[in-house]
């Protein structure tokens, strides 16, 4: 199962939260509308010192690169729609 928070608290359509990098790529934003934000606690591993925002972009078709542009894996690689890094990665010393 997905480590993503799907909690009643943390149940918001435009707000989620996952552990990884991986998790995020089990999470597809709204088809026909930007501004769904992610959390990121960790890149490879739950706070392994990196952490992110991500932006839902819909008409994104940027190539997954494991870091400022992610692609649900429900979604084709030329289809549109793409978590984008929004800002500097943090990372946690």
């Amino acid at each position: 199962m997905p480590q993503v928070y799907d909690t009643p608290e943390y149940k918001s359509p435009n707000i989620k939260v996952a552990n990884t990098i991986a998790n995020l790529r089990q999470l597809a934003g709204p088809s026909n509308v930007d501004g769904a934000l992610a959390f990121v606690i960790g890149s490879s591993a739950v706070f392994d010192g990196v952490a992110a925002i991500y932006v839902w972009d819909c008409a994104n078709v940027t190539g997954d690169n494991g870091g400022t542009f992610i692609r649900p894996t429900a979604i084709a690689v030329a289809s549109p729609g793409r978590w984008r890094r929004w800002g500097a990665t943090v990372v946690i010393a």
